[in-house]
């Protein structure tokens, strides 16, 4: 292995095992061990990884960046005269139309860059709060429930509720993988085969489940089905379009917090 690749790999290691170091860092050198290489999926691994996933079909996301959730609504409902408002509200599967429950048990995909979901799960962690994740044809998802309500109620907004744990976890991941990959790319080296190649790096990451599986994934609503392929659509039915709102929670009445953050 060439000298330079033996210090990145020594400095991306270094980077991954301090937690208190941001991921960034062992992600960029992960560009530049990507261009020593040869290897174009190391970089474009690491590069999305600092970008985030936008535009990326939903095939080519790793698994730990499909994430589960409970859905939740928020919602107005008359009370003693007045309106009560009531916020992340769990929505039992039942109670969805049936040509939309697949939408309850559907992953929420997280596209955000390292940085950016960093910054979510800290300001979560800050007003011990929760992460909203809103599908496109959440509006027409929300009156759909509604329709199927027996008493009056007016819903706002149709999301899967997450945990800033959740997001901490997905950070993990990535930081697992980099030490992985260090650790694997040494072990394929000898002193009769000291240079990396494109294809071993290739290996490598296809090991340790860097790239994504071809997840496919499909939402019905109001009898429509979706592009599942996960590339850009023009239509309104795009169904993983996300949003990130970090939220405090007291109780059934809850008051958004100042920030609404667009998840690309």
């Amino acid at each position: 292995m060439e000298s330079t690749s033996i210090d990145l790999l020594q400095q991306i290691e270094q980077d991954a095992l301090d937690e208190t170091r941001p991921l960034s860092g062992a992600l960029r050198k992960c560009l530049v061990l990507g261009s020593q290489t040869g290897s174009a999926e190391l970089r474009r691994w690491a590069e999305r990884e600092l970008r985030g996933y936008d535009n990326v079909p939903a095939g080519e996301l790793p698994d730990y960046r499909l994430v589960h959730a409970g859905l939740c609504i928020d919602a107005l409902t008359p009370a003693g005269g007045g309106v009560l408002q009531n916020n992340a509200q769990p929505v039992n599967r039942y109670a969805i139309p049936a040509a939309c429950r697949a939408v309850v048990d559907e992953p929420a995909l997280i596209r955000n860059g390292v940085t950016e979901l960093a910054q979510l799960a800290q300001q979560a962690d800050a007003v011990n709060g929760s992460i909203k994740i809103v599908p496109h044809g959440a509006d027409e998802l929300a009156v759909l429930i509604a329709q199927e309500q027996r008493a009056p109620i007016n819903i706002t907004s149709v999301y899967w509720n997450v945990g800033p744990a959740t997001l901490h976890g997905l950070l993990d991941q990535v930081r697992t993988r980099l030490v992985q990959l260090v650790t694997e790319l040494r072990a394929s080296t000898s002193a009769d085969a000291p240079a990396l190649s494109a294809a071993r790096v290739s290996q490598v990451m296809r090991d340790i489940r860097i790239q994504g599986n071809q997840n496919q994934l499909s939402l019905t609503i109001g009898g429509q089905s979706p592009d599942t392929s996960g590339s850009q659509q023009s239509g309104r039915w795009a169904p993983w379009g996300l949003f990130v709102a970090a939220l405090g929670s007291i109780g059934t009445v809850v008051a958004a917090v100042a920030a609404i953050i667009a998840l690309r």
